[in-house]
């Protein structure tokens, strides 16, 4: 299927209309008026941005095409503390994922009985998208994961193996001797007994010794994976490592006349996974495992909508994904995970997009790209304009005329006043019309 009509189907799905490359905005006085969008050589057509000139003056290598993102909050995802999916939710969860343009997703080993159920569930299904599942290379029954992931219907098998010192202990403490024999071993099994795709995921590669690690990857060129994922397992890469590691690997690669595609795994426990995919893509990956929500183990995984947008916004790079439904996902994955969105995380919390302070809303009312590079639109949020403690007239007057209030000026000042103080009566939260007409309504 070609990415227009996909993009169509998509929204067909959920009943959603398309973006378009213009989009309307509130003006002065809150009359809706159309932006352009900014033109960027080389860069994102699908949106308008409000970019400055030092992105792209910065940007010294050249970025792909397209990526393809692998969604892993069915298996990662349900590894944060206190998650857990049940079966309908992750059929449901499945079929949002391929309506928003997921091209494959993620489930645990089908060793188990549920493992299994959840593997053949999914697997019949026949969704448009390949599910990828996964096996542990370094445990004693590394076939019977392999074989039981085939038998569900796996379209890619994932086999994982640790190749640090830190790790290595975790798959039955395999030397490294045994690593590059024991993965041979994994690849000819596969090629062997399906023609499905083989992934070898390298866990902790960004603390294994580098002239092991590029061993290894030689090996998995040599014998024809295709695909290679390096995980940055405890999230201790820095950006700058991730892309001089990538560009080695890739390097190592290019050697072959087939060689695979190279995947990213990253963890947020610095807060740089998102940073860590910008290097990675720069530095030859094609391929990115997200989480919707940034959900994962310990500090998380990199975050589905921050990623689609950064590679879309920034880079150009296209990500088939249809993103003005990011927001509407992001908020389901909140109910069934259970796990609150913070109201300030990117582009999906309650209040990235609203503000508070009457020199903002002048601003907004005046132009509104003053204080966004992207408009909430585009990923299907919206803008608001939130009563608080830094209110001031602008903002008391835009929200009187749009709930069609009828109040004097002179009464400005005591409604301030009260929504200054009811602010200050209830920390960490907005508040709402009712709490203005109720003020309004007050003797």
């Amino acid at each position: 299927m070609k990415r227009r009509e996909f993009l169509k189907t998509g929204a067909a799905v959920l009943g959603t209309s398309m973006i378009t490359d213009h989009f309307f905005s509130l003006g002065s006085g809150g009359r809706p008026v159309q932006a352009a969008p900014t033109e960027m050589k080389g860069g994102n057509r699908r949106f308008a941005t409000c970019f400055g000139p030092y992105n792209t003056k910065g940007l010294n290598v050249p970025m792909p095409e397209e990526v393809i993102l692998s969604d892993v909050t069915m298996r990662d995802g349900e590894q944060t503390v206190g998650v857990a999916f049940s079966l309908e939710e992750k059929v449901d969860f499945a079929r949002r994922l391929v309506a928003l343009g997921i091209p494959q997703f993620q489930l645990g080993r089908a060793d188990t009985p549920d493992g299994r159920r959840e593997a053949e569930t999914l697997c019949h299904l026949r969704l448009p998208c390949k599910i990828e599942i996964m096996a542990g290379g370094g445990a004693k029954d590394w076939r019977q994961q392999i074989d039981a992931a085939l038998a569900c219907g796996a379209d890619i098998v994932h086999t994982n193996i640790a190749t640090s010192t830190y790790m290595r202990n975790m798959q039955g403490d395999i030397p490294e001797s045994e690593v590059i024999r024991r993965l041979d071993d994994v690849v000819n099994h596969m090629r062997k007994n399906s023609t499905k795709i083989v992934k070898i995921s390298l866990m902790d590669a960004t603390r294994t010794e580098e002239s092991f690690l590029l061993e290894v990857v030689r090996q998995m060129g040599k014998i024809g994976v295709d695909r290679l994922a390096i995980a940055d397992t405890a999230g201790t890469a820095t950006p700058e490592g991730y892309f001089y590691l990538i560009s080695k690997i890739r390097e190592k690669l290019s050697a072959f006349p087939r060689p695979p595609i190279i995947g990213l795994h990253t963890h947020n426990d610095f807060g740089l996974a998102l940073a860590n995919v910008f290097a990675g893509v720069k530095a030859g990956a094609r391929l990115i495992d997200v989480c919707v929500n940034g959900l994962g183990e310990r500090a998380g995984n990199a975050a589905l909508t921050e990623v689609a947008l950064g590679l879309e916004a920034f880079y150009g790079v296209n990500t088939n994904i249809r993103l003005e439904g990011l927001f509407e996902i992001s908020k389901y994955v909140e109910r069934i995970s259970g796990i609150p969105i913070p109201t300030n995380k990117p582009f999906v919390g309650e209040y990235v997009s609203a503000d508070q302070s009457d020199s903002h809303t002048k601003a907004y009312l005046e132009n509104p790209d003053a204080f966004e590079g992207v408009k909430p639109e585009v990923y299907g949020n919206r803008r608001k304009l939130i009563l608080g403690v830094k209110t001031g007239k602008t903002t008391l007057e835009y929200k009187i005329r749009e709930l069609k209030l009828d109040v004097p000026p002179e009464r400005y000042p005591q409604i301030l006043e009260r929504i200054r103080a009811l602010s200050l009566q209830n920390k960490g939260r907005a508040l709402t019309d009712s709490d203005l007409i109720k003020i309004i309504r007050e003797p």
